[in-house]
């Protein structure tokens, strides 16, 4: 890559490298915060707030806010505390999926299907990750309740594995209300997707791809008996990239729902848009993409930085790795000017750089 900019330009790429910085940081701020409630240290330093401004407050307490200090005030005021918000979760109690499973529970050796809490004042990600504006700002969605707040989650080895929370319920929301025909879901949850598109009329059968053994018993025995329209199902025990590969159906929609961990989401993500050739008329949802694209247009940047900069690392890290392979992609590419950046930048340019 080649990069031609004049001075105006250059000064606006410096712009988008300053914000990539506080993307990063408040994301970091923020994965902080989050995980300072799960673990319980947060929990007691929060629970005495009383209103919206001194929850806020408090958060700047905690990591010494400095009005003096530009880059603290941009990073606080602008890309991290505008993005929290207090929230009635009343109506993800009523949501028709837990109104049919009331109750549902169990425990067997290390692994447990039961009720867990966001605990009042506690902070948790409410929705996905969105870039605007032409330095692609990250807003970032982050909530917290009044009150305590209680969702079904697996527990394995005491540790969550997975769970129906407002999150997930609010990144499936735009995929439930497109679904139709015959829909393939890749990966199986608790099913709260394959539950919400069964209710529709437009969907006139579901077949479920699971690897796990475990979560299709689980979902057999003490989930799917409380589904209605029972008879759209089918469920699949195999690997869903080995599915794509070799069961090339008429499927008119499709969910790729596949996550393990935040470190492994985005090769995840990855390796599913290599196989999509075996599907070239399909539309796939990909559960979670504008996060995995928010973090695809960061890799992008910093490359854009190294190669401004003349950077090149010395230790090969899986950043480092994604990031070579960007290279050579774009070896031939010259930004002349700013709207070229932006190009670059898009969804679709970043979409078609990884296929």
């Amino acid at each position: 890559m080649k990069i031609n900019l004049n001075k105006s330009d250059t000064n606006l790429l410096l712009n988008l490298f300053e914000t990539l910085e506080l993307n990063m940081s408040a994301s970091e701020v923020a994965l902080e915060l989050v995980d300072g409630f799960e673990n319980l240290d947060l929990n007691t330093v929060f629970n005495d707030v009383k209103n919206h401004n001194s929850y806020l407050t408090r958060i700047k307490e905690l990591y010494g806010y400095n009005d003096q200090d530009p880059f603290q005030v941009q990073l606080f005021e602008k890309h991290l505390l505008p993005n929290i918000v207090k929230r009635d979760l009343s109506s993800y109690q009523n949501d028709p999926y837990y109104q049919a499973i009331k109750g549902v529970e169990f425990k067997s050796n290390n692994l447990a299907l039961t009720n867990k809490y966001y605990r009042k004042n506690q902070l948790f990600v409410f929705d996905d990750v969105r870039s605007h504006g032409e330095n692609y700002e990250e807003k970032l969605s982050l909530a917290y309740a009044g009150v305590d707040y209680p969702y079904l989650a697996l527990i394995q080895d005491y540790k969550i594995w997975m769970a129906v929370i407002p999150h997930e319920m609010n990144t499936m929301k735009a995929s439930i209300a497109e679904a139709h025909g015959h829909v393939l879901v890749l990966g199986l949850g608790l099913g709260y997707y394959p539950f919400h598109i069964a209710l529709k009329d437009e969907v006139k059968s579901i077949v479920i791809v699971e690897k796990n053994q475990t979560i299709i018993n689980i979902f057999n025995k003490y989930i799917f008996p409380k589904f209605s329209n029972k008879e759209k199902f089918t469920i699949i025990h195999e690997d869903a990239y080995q599915f794509m590969k070799l069961n090339h159906q008429d499927f008119d929609y499709a969910f790729f729902d596949i996550h393990r961990s935040s470190n492994e989401d985005l090769d995840l993500y990855l390796k599913a848009k290599r196989f999509e050739r075996f599907y070239p008329d399909l539309k796939i949802f990909y559960w979670l993409e504008s996060s995995m694209l928010a973090h695809l247009r960061r890799v992008l940047i910093t490359y854009i930085k190294e190669v401004y900069y003349g950077y090149v690392a010395e230790e090969k890290s899986a950043l480092d790795r994604l990031i070579e392979t960007l290279a050579k992609r774009l070896e031939r590419t010259t930004l002349n000017n700013y709207q070229d950046v932006l190009n670059l930048l898009s969804d679709q340019s970043i979409l078609n750089l990884i296929r």
